[in-house]
């Protein structure tokens, strides 16, 4: 039998209460199950210049279902011109698959 994958998704933020307020409206629209907020140290180019600066970088779980759900509200509503969108795969315990399945809603569902 094939294992079910889901999906963690990975955004930055120049501030913390940025992240904390993205990631409380995403889990209150059931379009992810939970958040990790890490600090972190980032080196990038945007628009010809090299930026260096202490970021907050939010990584949250969903259904693999709700990937173009979940582009969508990041694009709208995330404060950066471009807003990083990283989606990995991962296989869980049946256990925490289910609470995942059990929280978060199927694409498109009417509220």
């Amino acid at each position: 039998m094939k294992e079910k994958k889901y999906l963690k998704v990975t955004t930055t933020f120049l501030e913390y209460a940025d992240a904390l307020a993205f990631v409380n409206a995403m889990i209150n629209l059931k379009l992810v199950v939970d958040g990790q907020i890490n600090e972190i140290f980032s080196i990038f180019e945007f628009e010809g210049n090299l930026h260096q600066r202490k970021e907050f970088s939010l990584s949250m779980k969903t259904e693999i279902n709700l990937q173009k759900e979940v582009e969508i509200y990041i694009k709208k509503n995330h404060p950066y011109k471009v807003a990083e969108i990283v989606f990995s795969q991962f296989v869980t315990s049946k256990d925490y698959g289910k609470w995942i399945e059990s929280y978060v809603k199927t694409p498109f569902e009417k509220e």
